[in-house]
């Protein structure tokens, strides 16, 4: 994205500075699929739905969809259930 601001015609007047990403990527990497089932106790035949968003009803949850994602799961009713919350908070 810096190469593409310093070589515009717009922007590159600008000082442009990049800054990393909060994470330490040596810490927090992809794990394959598999590995990440089993290090969470996820059998390998479940289906799983991934949503990160903030707390219902806040000023942002509108923007990430969240009330969407809750009347889609009213909607959602599979052929078997096997729920398994492994809720994480930040």
């Amino acid at each position: 994205m810096k190469k593409r601001i310093e070589k515009s015609p717009l922007l590159n007047e600008f000082s442009c500075h990049v800054i990393p990403f909060g994470i330490d990527l040596d810490v927090f990497k992809p794990l394959s699929k598999s590995e990440s089932r089993k290090k969470l106790g996820i059998p390998r035949d479940n289906k799983v739905l991934v949503f990160r968003g903030t707390q219902s009803g806040s000023r942002m949850s509108k923007y990430k969809g969240h009330d969407y994602l809750i009347k889609a799961l009213k909607i959602y009713e599979p052929a078997e259930t096997n729920n398994s919350d492994h809720t994480g908070t930040s």
